[in-house]
């Protein structure tokens, strides 16, 4: 026999199997006492990846122990393993905490499956309410649960079981593994229902950790389920819940229950008299009945305002090439777009022409739509033509590609962008605070991690001007509303130590698709405490503005990083500079062709610059691309070349006819581009 000993909520070791007597369950415990087996491996590589983008269930299909259905475990059982050095694995104990996590109990796979067992002892039928938890710091394992090898819920959201009497075998599957990208953790509560009325209880009654309202009158976050024990649908007229001194909160109406189901609720109530970080009573009222909980009160946060900037990164070629970047792009842009007709507080933002400009041309039936929505505020827009490499581009680049940005989103649009976005960018130049500021930007962003600089900060170029820059991931990927608070709480905290109480959260990551829970849900955002609101870079800086915030100051070199890209496949470097600098020159002498008479030749200057600004995108010219994205670039710079010296040689040859010639011998006329005076050898033909 194995020692019997008692843990919490009471769970039993008995034999090698840790045993929860149903009988003895309280209303809110989490489990502590666990079998645990792993790593196994998945069939192939990137399997986790692709299902959790994807949003595919059926990796937790696979079944490498061969008995997932059917084994009861005892501690120390072996099950074949060929992916360990020992060649099996065995069953281990987990015990005495509310979290476990199989990183570090599992090192030897990236990504793996894992499963966690404990028995469950019914000496009569008995509801619970079981909840698993997916998510930790914005990472995140897919969790399978199976009681006596049936599935009974995919996900982390509550569930009603029956359990019958005896003794059952209550097993949790997780995929996940030790890679720092994705979760991989055992955290589970179960308890059984409190009776409320007839054939309706409530469960798992507790703090969400989060908090609604303001600094002045906070409301806590209270998390239930709502359950419905019986055979038919019920309607409930009023939820709500009321803080320590009887003040209510909110109330939700009309709540539907399916029969022998739950519907999870969260409210929020006054903390009234109680304290934060403490444990408090607070009363849930069902329709007429009234049940009293005990909640553990979480401390107060920072307060503050989350700023949401909601949009997506294209970058035209990378891995892939620009036909099928533009397939997803486009679609994302009609799905934003259709989110801000279905919610007036909803903000998005689009900045890229190399997707927003085939946007207009493709679907004009949304070309009003855009037209109006950026006239409403609904549409921010970037102040560029692109993101492009800046230690690999000219400032005459640079500047070409924020009038284009200024052509296309403020006298073509109607925007009027005020911040440059450079999120992607491999490095930054020490000469863009001043290059921006006298193109009329207020600030930028930009996301790469170049350590030593704080989150915001004034940035002095070498001519003296200060320009503020925002440094903050532009992936955030938020996936719910708990999940953007988790994540950005330390941060909130960081700010606050710079005098700050803004935060900005870039939820735009590469080609991301809307995150759809927002839509709807801009009210229960505003009401959060702290405040978190859709809004525009240019909001964010003037709600620091108003704030009489102030930054701190550096004249540091942001430009070190991904330092390779300045160097990779260097023909794209050599056809950058070689048509930018002819194609500069071509501007010059067909300004002063025309001065004399001659027609400017806008459209062929224009098609260059279009081909020079995209090969200057950050997954460009940087030498990153695909094969296929390389030589095509190549021929983009080649046309734009061979436009170039076109353009160049006859506005030369026009301002040569002009030339007065000597009436004896020859005569040679010699053209320098550059804007100071030279001396030096020309070799004449």
């Amino acid at each position: 026999m194995w020692e019997l000993s008692m843990m919490n909520n009471g769970c039993r070791w008995i034999d090698g199997r840790p045993i929860i007597a149903l009988d003895s369950l309280g209303r809110n415990e989490h489990i502590t006492e666990w079998l645990a087996l792993g790593p196994y491996r998945f069939q192939w590589p990137g399997r986790f990846t692709r299902d959790v983008n994807i949003g595919a269930a059926d990796i937790v299909e696979d079944d490498p122990i061969g008995v997932e259905r059917t084994v009861r475990p005892v501690l120390g059982m072996r099950h074949g393993n060929l992916d360990v050095p020992n060649g099996h694995s065995e069953w281990i104990q987990l015990s005495g905490a509310t979290y476990y996590d199989l990183k570090t109990r599992y090192p030897e796979q990236d990504t793996a499956l894992a499963w966690a067992v404990t028995y469950l002892s019914a000496t009569k039928p008995t509801d619970i309410v079981v909840q698993t938890r997916e998510w930790i710091d914005r990472r995140r394992c897919l969790v399978e649960t199976m009681l006596d090898g049936v599935t009974v819920n995919v996900g982390d959201a509550p569930f009603l079981l029956r359990v019958d009497p005896g003794e059952h075998v209550l097993m949790v599957k997780i995929a996940g593994g030790a890679s720092g990208n994705v979760a991989w953790h055992v955290d589970a509560v179960i308890g059984r229902p409190i009776e409320v009325a007839d054939e309706i209880g409530i469960a798992l009654v507790r703090s969400s950790g989060y908090w609604r309202g303001n600094e002045q009158a906070p409301r806590l976050e209270i998390d239930l389920a709502l359950v419905n024990h019986g055979d038919a649908e019920i309607t409930l007229k009023s939820v709500f819940a009321v803080g320590s001194n009887g003040e209510r909160g909110p109330q939700l109406a009309n709540v539907t229950v399916e029969p022998r189901t739950i519907a999870p609720a969260r409210l929020s109530a006054p903390l009234g008299d109680a304290k934060p970080a403490s444990r408090c009573t607070f009363h849930i009222h069902v329709d007429d009945a009234s049940v009293p909980v005990d909640i553990d009160v979480p401390p107060l946060p920072d307060p503050g305002i989350i700023h949401v900037v909601e949009g997506f990164h294209c970058d035209p070629v990378w891995v892939s090439d620009q036909h099928h970047y533009n397939l997803v792009s486009l679609e994302n842009v009609r799905q934003l777009l259709d989110g801000c007709l279905a919610n007036p507080a909803y903000r998005c933002f689009l900045h890229e022409i190399d997707y927003l400009k085939p946007f207009v041309d493709e679907y004009p039936d949304y070309r009003a739509i855009l037209f109006g929505l950026i006239q409403r505020g609904q549409v921010g827009l970037g102040s560029s033509y692109n993101q492009p490499n800046e230690n690999n581009c000219s400032g005459e680049g640079i500047i070409r590609n924020l009038l284009y940005g200024d052509g296309f989103h403020r006298r073509f649009l109607g925007g009027d962008p005020l911040v440059y976005h450079a999120w992607d960018v491999f490095g930054h130049i020490p000469q863009l605070s001043q290059i921006l500021a006298k193109a009329g930007c207020i600030g930028v962003i930009w996301s790469k991690h170049i350590w030593g600089f704080p989150p915001i900060f004034n940035h002095i170029s070498p001519d003296g001007t200060a320009l503020p820059h925002i440094r903050t991931p532009y992936g955030w990927g938020t996936h719910g509303i708990d999940r953007l608070r988790e994540s950005v709480q330390p941060l909130v905290s960081e700010k606050h130590t710079y005098g700050l109480r803004r935060h900005l959260v870039m939820d735009s990551s590469d080609f991301h698709s809307p995150s759809s829970w927002m839509i709807g849900r801009t009210e229960e955002m505003a009401d959060s405490f702290p405040t978190i609101v859709m809004s525009t870079p240019e909001a964010y800086l003037q709600g620091h503005i108003d704030d009489g915030a102030a930054f701190p100051i550096t004249s540091r070199n942001p430009c070190q990083y991904h330092i390779g890209t300045q160097h990779s496949r260097s023909e794209l470097k050599i056809a950058n500079r070689l048509a930018e600098n002819t194609l500069y020159s071509a501007e010059m002498w067909s300004t002063f062709a025309s001065l004399m008479g001659a027609d400017y030749p806008d459209l062929a200057i224009d098609k260059a610059w279009r081909q020079i600004l995209f090969g200057q995108h950050h997954d460009a010219l940087t030498g990153t691309p695909c094969d296929v994205s390389y030589l095509d670039l190549m021929n983009g710079y080649r046309e734009a070349l061979e436009l170039a010296r076109s353009v160049n040689d006859s506005a030369r040859h026009y301002i040569a006819s002009h030339v007065k010639l000597f009436e004896k011998g020859n005569t040679y006329i010699v053209f320098n581009p550059l804007n100071w005076s030279r001396q030096g050898s020309v070799r004449l033909p």
